[in-house]
């Protein structure tokens, strides 16, 4: 009897000594793996990738819009204006905004496309190359603003280039306001001005331009 008690004795010392190896060599494997870092690529790669970019453009018909957002499409039409928030950048953001300055957007190679002339505007500036023979417009006395396609302007007497301010009041506490008395004719009247709007309407007037 005292030889089997010795045996089972024995036997499971040599047991729970074998577990609690097996525990430490667990312990220390795991600190080993939390001390390493972590591949940023596949292991099987050897040779380093270029990332992956795509450039998407929006060329649908609604780019042509001279508005954003859409909700504001009743605002202006093909021959009126029944609210002058439409040409103002308060309520329209697509629209000449005098707070902005809008530089010659560049070719391909770096280069700058140009200045517009306020005299003598592209309908069209991205449109190459530039020649007494592109479509212009003088802005000191033919200026009509566009609204769903930039090459037929909205059917309002031909003025020098404006834009509407907002005019805050009592009645109109915000700039979207669809309010036509909250808003201000004002005209570009410096040389820089000028040639800041002659740069928009070449430019920018639209969402794809």
């Amino acid at each position: 009897m005292n030889r089997s008690n010795g045996f089972k004795k024995g036997y499971f010392s040599r047991k729970g000594l074998l577990i609690a190896m097996g525990v430490a060599c667990c312990i220390v494997t795991m600190g080993n793996v939390a001390a390493g870092t972590i591949a940023q690529a596949p292991l099987f790669i050897t040779t380093s990738l270029d990332p992956n970019i795509m450039f998407i453009l929006d060329d649908s018909g609604s780019m042509d819009w001279s508005y954003l957002p859409d909700t504001i499409s009743g605002d202006c039409s093909s021959n009126k204006c029944d609210n002058y928030g439409g040409l103002s950048s308060a309520r329209n953001s697509a629209y000449y905004d005098p707070t902005i300055t809008y530089s010659p957007p560049l070719n391909a190679d770096g280069t700058s496309l140009g200045n517009a002339t306020f005299g003598s505007a592209w309908i069209d500036g991205y449109k190459l190359p530039h020649s007494s023979k592109s479509s212009v417009v003088d802005l000191n006395i033919s200026y009509q603003p566009t609204w769903s396609d930039p090459a037929k302007p909205i059917k309002l007497t031909k003025d020098k280039a404006y834009y509407y301010q907002f005019i805050p009041s009592s009645n109109c506490i915000v700039a979207s306001s669809a309010n036509s008395n909250c808003f201000q004719k004002q005209y570009p009247s410096t040389a820089v001005e000028k040639q800041n709007f002659a740069n928009w309407y070449s430019y920018y007037r639209t969402r794809l331009m």
